[in-house]
C-alpha cells in the first residue's frame, strides 16, 4: 500500500498562526457577497469563503494547495479505488455534539440532493460510491474508479451534523438554524445583502480566532470599500483595487499585504451550437454557421488581446501573466507552451483565411462584481477586437445574474475565473472545458465548448495513481485544449488586503478571506 500521509500532529497552519484575542469587534469589508449559508449549494469561491468560517472541511490545503489535515487527520491509499482516512478525535459542533463518521456520510449524501445546488460539489465526490466505517473515527472511502485527486476534491466538502433533518433546506442554514458547524466561528446572524456577524469558537479544535468579534460587511463596490476603510468604519478589507494601492500605503494607519493567487482569469468561447446566440454578421443578418466553432478564428480572437497592456494598464501590474488554464507549477502545466501572443495583423488575416475578412459581431458577457476590474477588462477587450474588425457589444451585469446566463450558454464569448484551489489542472478541465455531462459529472461550469479528444485525455489521466504518470499526461491534455484554443488566458489575480492599526493577516492562494487569520 501507498502512505500518503506524513502523520501531522495537530498543530496551527503557518497561515493561521493564532494569537492572544484581539478585544474589541473587528468589521471586515468584503468585496463578494454570499448567496447563502448552505455550504452545500454552490461552490464559487466567493461563498466558500464564508462558509469556511463555520464548516469545516474534511482536508484542508496549505499554503502551497496541497493537503493537510482537518476533520481528516491521516489517509492510506489501500488500492486503487480505496482510501482508508482517520478522523479527527474529540471534535464538537457548535450545539455541543460529537463529530464522527455519521457526519461524514450525512455530509456526503446530502450533497447531490441540493435543491437548486450549481453540482459542482457533488461533481467533485461523484467518485465515492461508499463510505465504509470500521469504528466511529476510522473510515474507508471506495470510489468507482481511480481517483488520484481524491484528498483534494474533499478541500470543499463541508461538513454538516446527521443531527440535522434529512429534509434540511437552505433556509434553514440562512438563518442560522441549521449553520452549525466545527469551523472556527459560530454563527451569530446573517442579514442578506449586508453583513454577517461571528463569534470565535472557543474549543475550537486548532485554537481560538484571535479576532473573537467579527462582522462581515458586503461591500462589492470598491469605492465604497476603500472609503470605509480610510474613514475608519472598517478596520480590514479584501479585494483592494489595484490603482488604490499607492494611495493606501501613503496612509501611516494603514498596511497592505499582498501575496499570490491561484485564481486565473480567462475568456472563453461557446462553440456547440452550429447557429451562436448573439453572433451575427454585421449587418445582424444570421450567418451560415458559428465562426466560433473555427479554431483559426478563436486564435485569431486570442492573437488579438493584448494580454500585456491588461496587466500593466488596468491591473496596475498587479497580476501574473498566464499562458494556460492554471498557473505555472501547478500540476497538470505544460512547461513547453510559450507567452500568449499579441498580434493583430495575424489576427486579421486568420480571419480572412477563415472566410470572415470582413469580421462579424457578437456580444461577450461578462460580470460586473466578481473578479478584480472585470468589467474594466471585458470593455478594453471589446475595443482590442474592434481593431482587428470583430464588432464586440460588452454585456455586463451582476454575477448573480450573469452566471447563470453564462452556464446556460446565452453568450457566445465570456468571461470565468477560476479559483484553481485543487492545485492542479485536472480539476479546472473537467468542470470548465470537457464538454457538458451531468450524468457522468463533467463540464459542471462549461459555457459551451466541446472537444471530444481532449476530453478522452483527460479522463484517462485523471485515473493515472501514479503522481509522475498523472502529471504527464494532465499536461497532455492541458496543451491539447489550448492548441484548440478553447479559452484566452489573461492572468493570475493577486490577493490584496488592507488593515488598519497593528494586525496582521497571511493571504492564502485560494484567495478566500479568512478572518481566523488575523493576528495582532
Amino acid at each position: 500500500m501507498i502512505r500518503l500521509s506524513n502523520l501531522l500532529a495537530s498543530t496551527a497552519l503557518a497561515a493561521t498562526a493564532l494569537a492572544a484575542p484581539l478585544a474589541a469587534e473587528t468589521v471586515v469589508g468584503i468585496s463578494v457577497s454570499p448567496s447563502s449559508m448552505d455550504p452545500q449549494l454552490g461552490a464559487l469561491g466567493s461563498d466558500e469563503a464564508y462558509y469556511r468560517h463555520i464548516y469545516d472541511p474534511l482536508i484542508l490545503s496549505n499554503a502551497d494547495l496541497q493537503p493537510y489535515p482537518a476533520l481528516i487527520t491521516e489517509w492510506t491509499v489501500i488500492d486503487d479505488t480505496t482510501w482508508e482516512m482517520k478522523l479527527r478525535e474529540g471534535v464538537k459542533f457548535h450545539d455541543g455534539s460529537d463529530f464522527d463518521a455519521q457526519d461524514v456520510i450525512a455530509t456526503l449524501e446530502r450533497l447531490p440532493n441540493v435543491p437548486g445546488s450549481d453540482g459542482l460539489n457533488a461533481e467533485k465526490m461523484s467518485a465515492i460510491k461508499e463510505v465504509e466505517v470500521l469504528n466511529p473515527h476510522l473510515i474507508r472511502l471506495h470510489t468507482e474508479v481511480p481517483t488520484p485527486d481524491l484528498l483534494t476534491l474533499l478541500y470543499t466538502a463541508f461538513v454538516i451534523s446527521d443531527e440535522l433533518p434529512e429534509d434540511v433546506t437552505t433556509d434553514m442554514f440562512n438563518s442560522g438554524e441549521a449553520a452549525i458547524g466545527t469551523g472556527p466561528y459560530q454563527f451569530v446572524g446573517w442579514d442578506r445583502g449586508q453583513a454577517l456577524r461571528l463569534k470565535g469558537n472557543p474549543d475550537y479544535w486548532d485554537g481560538a480566532p484571535a479576532a473573537d468579534e467579527v462582522t462581515m460587511r458586503e461591500m462589492p463596490d470598491d469605492s465604497a470599500r476603500v472609503a470605509a476603510l480610510l474613514a475608519g468604519d472598517v478596520d480590514i478589507i479584501d479585494g483592494v483595487p489595484p490603482l488604490d494601492v499607492s494611495r493606501l500605503k501613503g496612509n501611516d494607519e494603514i498596511s497592505i499585504v499582498s501575496g499570490p493567487s491561484a485564481r486565473t482569469i480567462f475568456l472563453q468561447f461557446n462553440t456547440v451550437p452550429e447557429q451562436a446566440p448573439m453572433l451575427t454578421a454585421k449587418d445582424g443578418s444570421a450567418l451560415d454557421t458559428n465562426p466560433l466553432r473555427d479554431v483559426k478564428v478563436r486564435e485569431a480572437i486570442s492573437l488579438a488581446v493584448n494580454q500585456p497592456l491588461i496587466i500593466e494598464r488596468i491591473m496596475e501590474g498587479l497580476a501574473t501573466p498566464i499562458n494556460q488554464p492554471v498557473p505555472s507549477g501547478f500540476m497538470g502545466t505544460d512547461d513547453t507552451l510559450g507567452p500568449v501572443e499579441y498580434d493583430p495583423e495575424r489576427a486579421k488575416a486568420l480571419l480572412a483565411e477563415a472566410g470572415y475578412e470582413d469580421g462579424f459581431a457578437m456580444t461577450l458577457g461578462c460580470p460586473n462584481d466578481r473578479y478584480v476590474n472585470d468589467a474594466k477588462i471585458c470593455q478594453a477587450v471589446g475595443q482590442m477586437l474592434g481593431a482587428v474588425g470583430i464588432d464586440l457589444t460588452v454585456d455586463t451585469m451582476p454575477k448573480s445574474v450573469y452566471f447563470e446566463r453564462m452556464r446556460a450558454g446565452e453568450f457566445p464569448f465570456f468571461m470565468l475565473g477560476w479559483g484553481n484551489a485543487q492545485g492542479n489542472s485536472g480539476s479546472m478541465l473537467r468542470s470548465v472545458l470537457v464538454t457538458k455531462d451531468a450524468e457522468a459529472g463533467f463540464g459542471s461550469w462549461n459555457g459551451g465548448f466541446s472537444y471530444p479528444e481532449g476530453d478522452e485525455q483527460l479522463k484517462m489521466a485523471e485515473q493515472l495513481m501514479d503522481l509522475e504518470e498523472r502529471d504527464a499526461e494532465l499536461a497532455k491534455a492541458t496543451r491539447m485544449f489550448m492548441d484548440q484554443h478553447a479559452l484566452i488566458p489573461l492572468h493570475a489575480q493577486n490577493v490584496i488586503v488592507a488593515l488598519r492599526g497593528d494586525m496582521g493577516y497571511s493571504t492564502m492562494p485560494d484567495e478566500a478571506f479568512r478572518a481566523h487569520n488575523i493576528t495582532k
